[in-house]
């Protein structure tokens, strides 16, 4: 682009937000205060958590695009609405080293609602579930705005406020007075560089199972690629005593504006303790933003991580995350993992059967690992094995990130060309008639005492009865099976077990 054009680009920018503000600003604040006084909607905006974050988007012109992610309930006591608008200001940093100076912001503006996305329930901690699912809600609004940022000596300080938090948090003294405040250091050396801040990358947890390890990714993506360093820290008020929006936002001056922490009761909550677990407390790696805690009480927890950027040994920027963690209690999700297989029409080809189960729930994914190097992902499958052997054959089965595993030794000794060949050795299987009407022989010859076991499945490994299993002598031996009658399933499989031996094989019903 010309640089006279962006010149005249930038301009246009300068012109709008350093006078026509001024002038807006009056009218923008008196339209928000009749809002307030006449909606209800502001009556119930606690919002929940949030973040702030800015993108550099053109060097040459200075300009910016600015953004702040909000969090809201949306059920129960924290079923909130969304403002529309909402707004931030972005102040001369310099102006925080005197205090008794008037505050005026470099930059203001208003950001509009945009669509939102409802965030879907999880734990982030393995096989277990919120018992009552409808009872936790969480909505998510990134807001943004681009305007331009000039340099400055000293860099910025970006706030949004809102009023206020929730009544129901546990680490905040008289939480449903206190207000939340968000808000973004920006240095002169990000402004040179035309740096952009990290990011959060993960969707927030929606809630915290009491009593088990909590474990969740925290960090944060710099697309600039400057090194990231993680600690916990204080959530922050602001010194207005407004009710409701705060169009108007300064800048906070000092360490009386961090939220007042709840002490009295014995739990000496803080920044850095800001949940109940005395044996294993919430830390946060420094370097990978991994959040780990055991958290021994219910309740309504506001937990901040802040986030900075180094490039060269020189801090760029400082953000953080508010956010209220809610600990439950929960249900386990048990899994049984468990298959069976039989041999086909030669001896290296095998069919597999899942035979896994979950208490709560259905399990939606597999993983075979046939030991000779080849895998599969289907539920029921069939595989041919290189040649004879030893093979140790693995299923990996579970839902929503909560898998366990079973392993299992198949050896290979004949390397025999039918089926029939192979039974002939061993014990003479037979099933007839098959397709049948509601009865059917099965008939087998045992060289020496053996269990035997027949069962009956349906297509989704299921099982639906079991017609025999006890030891039985040598010799030939002959059972009638009524399965037809009362049954509803087209296609049903016969199991029979012998010895260590399993034998499927497909039912008809005509």
């Amino acid at each position: 682009m010309d640089f006279s054009i962006k010149l005249y680009i930038a301009l246009q920018f300068y012109t709008h937000y350093f006078i026509m503000n001024k002038l807006l600003k009056s009218i923008l604040i008196s339209l928000v205060l009749l809002t307030l006084l006449f909606s209800n909607n502001s009556k119930a905006s606690h919002i929940i958590g949030g973040e702030l974050f800015y993108r550099c988007i053109d060097e040459d012109l200075h300009l910016y695009e600015f953004g702040v992610k909000l969090y809201i309930g949306c059920t129960g006591a924290e079923f909130a609405y969304f403002d529309d608008p909402i707004y931030v200001a972005v102040y001369d940093s310099l102006e925080n080293a005197y205090p008794s100076s008037p505050f005026s912001p470099i930059v203001e503006f208003s950001m509009s609602l945009p669509p939102t996305d409802t965030i879907e329930n999880e734990t982030y901690s393995q096989c277990y579930f919120l018992s009552n699912p409808s009872g936790v809600c969480i909505v998510e609004a990134i807001y943004t705005s681009t305007n331009v940022l000039p340099d400055k000596v000293g860099g910025y300080y970006m706030t949004y406020q809102r009023c206020c938090r929730n009544a129901i948090i546990a680490n905040i003294a008289d939480p449903g007075g206190v207000g939340a405040s968000w808000n973004l250091s920006i240095t002169e050396d990000a402004i040179a560089a035309c740096n952009s801040s990290p990011v959060f990358k993960n969707y927030v947890p929606t809630f915290v199972c009491v009593n088990e390890r909590f474990e969740y990714d925290h960090s944060a993506i710099d697309y600039d690629g400057d090194s990231l360093v993680y600690e916990l820290c204080e959530a922050s008020t602001y010194n207005y005593n407004t009710y409701g929006i705060v169009a108007d936002p300064s800048i906070p001056l000092s360490y009386e504006f961090i939220v007042p922490y709840d002490t009295v009761a014995g739990s000496k909550y803080s920044g850095k303790y800001p949940m109940y677990a005395p044996d294993d407390s919430l830390k946060i790696d420094s370097q990978t933003g991994e959040l780990t805690v055991t958290s021994s009480k219910k309740g309504t927890y506001v937990v901040t991580v802040c986030v900075s950027e180094y490039r060269n040994g020189k801090l760029l920027s400082t953000n953080k995350r508010d956010l209220q963690y809610t600990v439950f209690s929960c249900a386990k999700d048990t899994l049984t993992i468990d298959y069976d297989y039989s041999i086909r029409m030669d001896s290296l080809t095998f069919e597999f059967y899942d035979k896994s189960s979950a208490t709560n729930d259905v399990i939606d994914s597999w993983q075979w690992d046939f030991g000779d190097g080849d895998t599969s992902n289907i539920q029921n499958t069939t595989h041919t094995f290189p040649d004879t052997g030893t093979y140790n054959v693995c299923l990996t089965a579970g839902l929503y990130g909560c898998i366990d595993s079973i392993c299992k030794q198949i050896k290979i000794r004949t390397n025999a060309t039918s089926l029939k060949e192979y039974e002939a050795n061993n014990f003479n299987f037979e099933v007839y008639p098959n397709p049948f009407n509601s009865t059917i022989h099965v008939s087998y010859q045992l060289n020496k005492p053996t269990v035997v076991k027949i069962e009956l499945y349906d297509l989704l490994g299921r099982e639906l009865e079991t017609y025999l299993d006890d030891e039985q002598n040598s010799g030939k031996h002959s059972l009638r099976l009524q399965i037809g009658e009362g049954r509803l399933e087209f296609i049903t499989v016969l199991k029979v077990t012998i010895g260590e031996r399993n034998y499927f094989t497909k039912l008809i019903k005509m």
